[in-house]
C-alpha cells in the first residue's frame, strides 16, 4: 500500500486556507491538486505539470509531512497535495 500513505494531522492552532479566501481563490488554488479546475489551467493537466504540488513550490514551507506554509496565501496552512496557478518550481 505505497500510495496509502498515514496524512499528518494539522498543526496545533493552524486551519486550512479556505478555497474561498479572495487571493486564493483569484489564483484558483486547491487543497487537492486533483480538484484544479482543468477548463480555466488547461496546463495543469499537461504531462509536464504532474509534479506541480504545493510541496514541490518555492513559495512552500513545509511544517509536517501535510501541511505547509505558503508565501503567497498567508491566512491559514496549505495541503502539500495542493495547487494554484502562482506554482513555481522550488530550485
Amino acid at each position: 500500500m505505497a500510495d496509502k500513505k498515514p496524512s499528518a494531522p494539522l498543526p496545533e492552532g493552524m486551519h486550512p486556507v479556505s478555497e474561498s479566501d479572495p487571493t486564493a481563490k483569484a489564483l484558483g488554488f486547491h487543497q487537492d491538486a486533483k480538484q484544479t479546475d482543468f477548463i480555466l489551467y488547461p496546463e495543469r493537466k499537461e504531462p509536464g505539470s504532474k509534479n506541480q504540488f504545493c510541496k514541490h513550490c518555492a513559495q512552500f514551507t513545509k511544517i509536517n509531512e501535510s501541511w505547509g506554509k505558503c508565501n503567497i496565501i498567508s491566512s491559514g496552512v496549505v495541503s502539500t497535495e495542493g495547487w494554484c496557478s502562482a506554482w513555481s518550481q522550488r530550485t
